[in-house]
C-alpha cells in the first residue's frame, strides 16, 4: 500500500531529530602499530567536519594503556593488523581491565565476517577499511559512545536499587524490633501489675490458651495478611470480624495478638527476599491497627451484653 503524503517523512527533518544528531566534539584515543595508520585517521576526519574530533596517537599496546590510565576519552580507535597489533585481544584485555570507553575497530577483514568476534572480545563494533566511509566511522564512534553512557547509567540506577532495597531492609528489621520491644514492655507490665496484685505469685493464665489456639490462628492471619497486603484497607471487612471472633474465642490477649501478628509479618517480609518490606511494613501497621479496633469494639459489645 502506498504511504500517504503526510506519513513521508523528509530526509531534511530526520537530521534535525535528537536521535539523528552527532555529537559536537569527541576526544578520541587511536592505537595503532605504526604513525602513518594514525595520520591516516587524521587526514580522515579533516575529510569530514561533521564532528571536531581531538585525535590522541598512542603507537603500540604499551602507549596505549599508559594514555588510558592517565587521560580520559570518550572512545577508544584501534587499527587491527592480525601480526602486529590484535584489536581483538586488545578490546577483550581492556574490557577485563575495567575500561568504559566505547571501542571501535577498524580492520581489512569484511565486516560480517570480523563483527561477531569484535562484539564478544567486548568491542562496540567493527567497520571494514574497504567498505567503511568518514561519516559511518563518526556514527559507529557516537552510537558506541551513547551505548557505554547508557551502560554506566544503568549500572548506576542498579547499584541505587540495590541500595534503597538494603536501606529497607534495614529499616524495616529496625521497625519490627521496636515493635518487639513494645510487646516485651507489655509483657513485663502485666507482670508486675499481676504480681503486686496476688502478692508475687503471677501465673501466665493466657500461656495455655495462646499455645492450644496459636497454630490455627497463626495459619489463618498470615493468609488475612497477605491478602490485606494486596488488596488494602476495606477490601476484608468480613473476613476481619470472622478472625476477631476466632481471637476473643481463643482468649488470647492484646499482647498475645500482637506477638502473633509480628511473627506472620516477620515471616511475609523474609519472604519477599527484600522486595517490597516498606510496602509490606505500611499495611500490617494498618491491618493491625483495623483488627486492635474490631476486637476492642467487640469486647466493648460483650461487656454491654454482660451488664
Amino acid at each position: 500500500m502506498p504511504l500517504r503524503v503526510d506519513q513521508v517523512v523528509s530526509r531534511k527533518s530526520l537530521l534535525a531529530a535528537p536521535w539523528a544528531t552527532l555529537p559536537r566534539r569527541m576526544r578520541l584515543l587511536a592505537i595503532a602499530d605504526s604513525p602513518q595508520r594514525v595520520q591516516w585517521l587524521r587526514q580522515v576526519f579533516d575529510a569530514d567536519r561533521a564532528v571536531e574530533v581531538i585525535l590522541i596517537e598512542a603507537i603500540g599496546l604499551a602507549a596505549g594503556v599508559e594514555r588510558l590510565r592517565d587521560e580520559l576519552f570518550d572512545a577508544i580507535l584501534i587499527a587491527h593488523d592480525a601480526k602486529r597489533l590484535d584489536a581483538l585481544d586488545l578490546a577483550a584485555g581492556l574490557r577485563a581491565g575495567g575500561a568504559e570507553e566505547a571501542i571501535v575497530i577498524l580492520g581489512d577483514d569484511p565486516h560480517d565476517d570480523a563483527l561477531a568476534t569484535a562484539y564478544e572480545s567486548g568491542a562496540d563494533a567493527y567497520l571494514s577499511i574497504q567498505t567503511t566511509t568518514v561519516r559511518g566511522l563518526l556514527w559507529a564512534l557516537a552510537k558506541g559512545i551513547d551505548r557505554q553512557r547508557l551502560q554506566r547509567e544503568n549500572q548506576r540506577l542498579t547499584q541505587y536499587a540495590q541500595r534503597h532495597t538494603e536501606d529497607e531492609q534495614r529499616e524495616t528489621q529496625q521497625l519490627l524490633l521496636q515493635q518487639k520491644a513494645i510487646v516485651a514492655d507489655l509483657e513485663s507490665l502485666r507482670e508486675s501489675t499481676m504480681a503486686a496484685a496476688s502478692g508475687g505469685l503471677a501465673q501466665s493464665d493466657d500461656q495455655g490458651a495462646a499455645a492450644a489456639g496459636g497454630d490455627a490462628l497463626g495459619a489463618n492471619y498470615r493468609e488475612l495478611l497477605r491478602a490485606y497486603v494486596m488488596m488494602g484497607a476495606g477490601g476484608l471487612s468480613s473476613e476481619l470480624e470472622r478472625f476477631t471472633e476466632q481471637l476473643a474465642a481463643s482468649g488470647l490477649t492484646a499482647r498475645q495478638t500482637l506477638e502473633l501478628h509480628l511473627c506472620a509479618v516477620e515471616e511475609l517480609v523474609a519472604g519477599l527476599r527484600a522486595r517490597g518490606s516498606r510496602h509490606v511494613m505500611g499495611r500490617a501497621d494498618l491491618l493491625i491497627l483495623e483488627l486492635m479496633a474490631h476486637l476492642a469494639d467487640w469486647y466493648r459489645q460483650r461487656y454491654h451484653v454482660q451488664r
